[in-house]
């Protein structure tokens, strides 16, 4: 530490303020002259500078104006230039805009104002003049050319018109079977005439979109233009539309000829235009040239008469700066060599001597600044000195203290490489206090040549400021020969304040670890032992930390996972990529485990290399000293083998050993379990009672080992006709039960049934002998209207399978209560219907038939409907269903037949002559007394046409007898009523069954009719109808006509009878004769045309 009294009075920094006031005051006198020589040279540049801007001023005044005036219309002539060009060139487009060209024309009269150069000015009002004629001219030109377009249209709509014309006449022609050949000449003429039209207006549009105008090809449009007008004459017309056409294009080509000849005309107008306005702007542009080039000679003299000036100015002020430079650098060298040279190197000579302990006795003998650091110097080597023997005495005590420790001292000097080793340091090793050099060489010869490099990187680190602490453990040779085991400490030297001490010194301690080294392999060889003993065990054992990680794991689980132990050590299984559910089991286990402080067990299995492994795991905490969990050591054992042990027990329980399906145990479970299921799905189940039909036979023919083979084949077969989700199960001996679930209804399982059904018939081969059996099945199905448990469903299919047995083998036999109660409900219904009859709330509505292209109203159709007293009003779809097999369909049609004949008779009093149509069912034409019924009918109306009146018969009721419904329809025609095929071609239509049945109408189905534009097929079905009425004579009628657009596709069919909602709904009798004085059909129908082969 200094003394106090060097700290008073000689404190550096004054001295070093002083020493540097001094220089400071010197560098400010040169400084002063230098700040005096740039005014010098400022004043020479400013007077420079003056005379230029007296020049400048003369010059500029008087010509640069002109230059900048010069270019700048110079720039905007060029613009309008460009702009008037670019205008130019879009004369022919459809873009082209004529308030563009008055813009620009005013821009060019707004800056001929501008131009103060008399020739100038005049030539570009000439060339304002040109422009202005250029657009009109272009003007013109556009005009031309949409005339000429429009003209091009409509040549070429007289064109088509022309071709459609002759289109016509030649289908018109090929249809009545005559010559067309002049018309396909006619088409061939036309053709070359397009042909021709399109290479005129191929020719225009590249002329416009390039803008070259060719006068030869202006002038060939014109003569072809004339060539189509002499081939057009020669074309003869056919009829009248031809003509028509013909003239009508020959005049459109004569307008043509004349747009093409003004199109040319305007062609040569801008053309001329063009050329003048170049002349002109070649013109303008010379007198422009004229101008830079007047200017360019003034800007010449300009940059001459100021370069001579900067360059007298640049002389001065180099001479002027050359001097300056020579003086400073005098001054400078002479302040330099006796105010810091010399005193500098008397310093340094006195540094070397202090360095090699040779500090002089008596002070410098200068008295300025330096001399006072010199002394200072002297002062500060003296107290230095005496602060090393300080230090050694406090080193010596170190050392004893360190010797106590039993700890080695060793300080490095870190710039002389000089290690100084204490006694201790020197006795670990075996060696005296005066062996060994105190030199980094001798640590460097001791220490193990292995480790070596990894200490000195150590001690780089620490030094480098790389590393905070420096420990580090190392071997050294023992003089004796063997190894010491040493843990060396350092830490760089600091004083007092904490700074780090000068020289810079590195001071540590050795201590012999040996004994704890001895220790830790006897640990970790006694741990290698334990770690055998847990290899060898099959458990697989692990130690969890708080957070998963694992801490300890047995070398066997490599053979369950595709790790080895050691990389399970510090991570969790997350980070070892277990799959999530694991992942998620494990954690939960080890946190409870850890929150309980009490063992778990669980179970899981693992995929592994081997395959996938069930294992049983037990979880026990592991307690500190104060009874705190600090770990879970976890016991993995493999059950797989007890699994599948407890499987195969399962199986037994649970399955049948000869077929190997459920039993009727597992049956149960399952049927319930599907029984609720379907419960919350809104689905139906179905279970099948299936016994084998002469299984006994064979049992006993062959014995009991061929029927075993017998029923497992046929289960397995069964098995295989059921769907994935169904379950097959058996009761014993040859009795089976499958249950189907997830039906929507009970025609779902029919399918299944039937491959049920074949599985089990299918013949079986043993040793060559063809085992055959059968299966008849009961079915009962669930959920029902009453509740019903499993058992009862079970004895409901038994009972079924008894009625199938019954019924003759070999198929099933449905139990099912809803469609008894079904049934039930539906005689009630029937029984209402009957009470409706009777208590006259059935009545008829009335829907018009009509002839869409004349608008007459031919008839009216009779549709029962049911004024129910709480439903209101029901459309037949509700209840004839219901009594189409049933005896009471026979009355309600009688009922019809009386009240459609009185009112039909009702209305022919009044005049109304309306044909009315009745519906006649099957049942209803079969029975023996129709016929007598229906003349009965016809005499209570004498006065009634019998051809007033029509039977509608379904096309498929006929089917079923075809000779009786043709032996009614021929007698009902013998009493004058006519006959009408319903629905026509939804049956099995054919041309014999057509033949056989003398009906008078055909009535096309509403189900074509509806989709008759939208599929081709329908058409094509209303086609055929059509041309089988024409070819058996038979009229035509479309029902279910709801739109306009259908009646006029059925029109263009040439089917003008119709009926449906586009013409009315169906409507009480009393609102007939009103509705038939208000209709009018659409007048679309009324304007479609029909063709040649009309069929009424």
């Amino acid at each position: 530490m200094a003394p106090p009294w060097f700290a008073s009075s000689l404190d550096p920094d004054p001295l070093m303020t002083k020493l540097f006031a001094s220089i400071a005051r010197k560098l400010v006198w040169l400084a002063g002259l230098n700040a005096t020589a740039f005014v010098v040279i400022v004043l020479i540049v400013s007077l420079a500078f003056m005379r230029v801007e007296d020049l400048s001023t003369r010059i500029v005044g008087g010509g640069t104006e002109r230059v900048i005036n010069n270019a700048l219309l110079g720039r905007q002539i060029s613009l309008l230039f460009s702009e008037i060009d670019t205008l130019s060139r879009q004369c022919s487009q459809q873009a082209y805009q004529p308030s563009q060209a008055q813009r620009l024309t005013q821009e060019l009269q707004a800056t001929l104002q501008r131009v103060p150069n008399p020739a100038l000015n005049q030539t570009i009002a000439t060339f304002e003049r040109q422009t202005r004629n250029l657009f009109q001219q272009c003007l013109q030109l556009n005009q031309r050319v949409g005339q000429l377009r429009r003209l091009g249209n409509t040549t070429e709509y007289r064109l088509d018109a022309l071709e459609q014309a002759i289109g016509q006449n030649l289908v018109d022609q090929t249809l009545a079977g005559k010559s067309t050949n002049h018309l396909d000449q006619q088409m061939t003429l036309v053709a070359g005439l397009r042909e021709t039209l399109l290479l005129i207006g191929r020719e225009s549009a590249e002329q416009l979109a390039f803008a070259k105008y060719n006068d030869s090809s202006t002038l060939g449009a014109v003569g072809r233009v004339d060539d189509m007008s002499l081939r057009l004459q020669t074309l003869v017309a056919a009829s009248s539309e031809i003509a028509e056409a013909s003239r009508l294009l020959d005049l459109e080509l004569a307008n043509y000829r004349s747009a093409v000849l003004r199109y040319r005309k305007a062609i040569i107008g801008l053309e001329g235009a063009l050329e003048s306005s170049l002349t002109a702007k070649r013109t303008v542009l010379g007198h422009l040239q004229q101008l830079d080039q007047t200017a360019h000679s003034e800007a010449e003299t300009i940059k001459a008469d100021l370069s001579r000036i900067l360059r007298t100015a640049n002389a001065q002020v180099l001479a002027l700066g050359v001097a300056i430079a020579l003086l400073s650098l005098l001054l400078i060298n002479r302040i330099n060599r006796h105010n810091i040279r010399q005193p500098m190197a008397e310093t340094l000579r006195l540094i070397k001597a202090i360095k090699q302990n040779d500090t002089p006795d008596t002070p410098p003998e200068r008295e300025d600044e330096w001399g006072q650091i010199q002394t200072s110097l002297t002062v500060m080597a003296q107290d230095l000195k005496q602060s090393q023997a300080e230090v050694m005495q406090a080193r010596d005590r170190l050392e004893m203290a360190m010797a106590g420790a039993n700890d080695g001292l060793w300080d490095w000097n870190l710039e002389t490489d000089q290690v100084h080793y204490s006694p201790r340091w020197k006795s670990m090793l075996g060696y005296g206090p005066d062996e060994l050099e105190a030199s980094l060489d001798t640590w460097a010869e001791l220490v193990d040549p292995t480790q070596k490099h990894r200490v000195l990187q150590h001690a780089t680190q620490y030094i480098n400021g790389d590393s905070p602490v420096f420990a580090v453990e190392f071997r050294m040779r023992h003089k004796q020969g063997h190894w010491v085991d040493i843990l060396s400490r350092a830490q760089i030297a600091v004083d007092s304040d904490g700074n780090e001490c000068s020289p810079r010194r590195l001071v540590g301690t050795h201590s012999d670890i040996t004994a704890r080294k001895v220790a830790e392999r006897e640990l970790k060889r006694s741990e290698g032992e334990q770690r055998s003993l847990i290899n060898a065990l099959p458990d697989i054992i692990m130690r969890f930390a708080r957070d998963g990680s694992h801490l300890f794991v047995s070398e066997n689980v490599r053979n369950v996972t595709p790790f080895k132990a050691e990389e399970f050590i510090g991570k969790t299984h997350h980070q070892l990529g277990f799959p999530e559910h694991l992942c998620q089991q494990w954690e939960s286990a080890i946190e409870q485990t850890f929150e309980s402080a009490r063992a778990r067990e669980l179970e899981f299995s693992l995929d592994g290399p081997s395959g996938t492994t069930i294992f049983n795991m037990k979880l026990t905490p592991d307690f500190d000293e104060g009874h705190q969990v600090r770990s879970v050591l976890t016991v993995a054992r493999d059950i797989t083998q007890l699994k599948q042990h407890q499987q195969r027990l399962e199986q037994i329980a649970h399955f049948d050993v000869l077929t190997g399906l459920p039993n009727r145990v597992l049956l149960a479970d399952r049927l319930h379990q599907s029984m609720t299921q379907c419960l919350r799905r809104g689905m139906k189940l179905a279970v099948v009672y299936i016994d084998l039909d002469g299984f006994k036979a064979v049992n006993d023919k062959y014995g009991h080992h061929v029927g075993d083979h017998l029923l497992s084949v046929v289960s397995g077969r069964m098995s295989e006709a059921l769907r994935d989700e169904d379950t097959l199960a058996r009761l014993g001996g040859d009795e089976f039960v499958a249950v189907l679930i997830d039906l929507p209804d009970r025609s779902t399982c029919e399918p299944v049934l039937h491959r049920l059904l074949e599985a089990a018939a299918r013949e079986v081969d043993h040793n060559g002998a063809a085992l055959s059996v059968s299966a008849s099945m009961g079915v009962t199905f669930y959920p029902q209207q009453a509740e019903i448990d499993a058992d009862q469903l079970l004895r409901q299919a038994d009972q079924a399978m008894y009625q199938a047995k019954l019924a003759g083998k070999s198929q099933y036999h449905l139990f099912d209560m809803e469609q008894d109660q079904a049934i039930r409900g539906q005689l009630e219904t029937i029984e209402r219907i009957r009470v409706a009859l009777t208590a006259e709330e059935l009545c008829l509505h009335y829907q018009p038939k009509v002839n869409m292209k004349s608008g007459e109203v031919i008839g009216m159709e009779a549709l029962i409907r049911w004024q129910h007293p709480l439903e209101g009003l029901l459309s037949p779809a509700r209840f004839l269903p219901l009594i189409e097999d049933d005896p009471l369909n026979i009355e309600v049609g009688d009922w019809v037949l009386q009240q459609a004949m009185a009112q039909c008779a009702h209305w022919h009093a009044q005049g109304l002559s309306l044909v009315v149509s009745i519906n006649v069912s099957a049942l209803q034409i079969q029975q023996s007394d129709f016929v007598e019924k229906l003349a009965t009918l016809l005499q209570a109306y004498p006065t009634l046409p019998a051809h007033r009146l029509e039977l509608e018969i379904l096309e498929t009721s006929t089917l079923n007898d075809i000779s009786q419904t043709s032996r009614v329809i021929r007698q009902c025609r013998a009493l004058g009523v006519k006959v009408a095929i319903d629905d026509f071609g939804t049956g099995y239509s054919s041309l014999t069954y057509l033949k056989r049945l003398p009906a008078d109408t055909l009535k096309i189905d509403q189900s074509f009719v509806k989709e008759l534009r939208a599929d081709s097929d329908n058409l094509a079905i209303v086609e055929g109808i059509m041309g089988l009425a024409k070819a058996f004579q038979r009229e035509v009628i479309a029902e279910g006509v709801e739109t306009t657009e259908q009646g006029q596709l059925l029109l263009s069919l040439d089917c003008q009878q119709a009926q449906g909602y586009a013409i009315a709904r169906p409507m009480p009798a009393d609102q007939v004769p009103g509705w038939i004085s208000q209709w009018h059909p659409p007048s679309s129908w009324l304007a479609q045309p029909l063709s040649s082969s009309h069929v009424s």
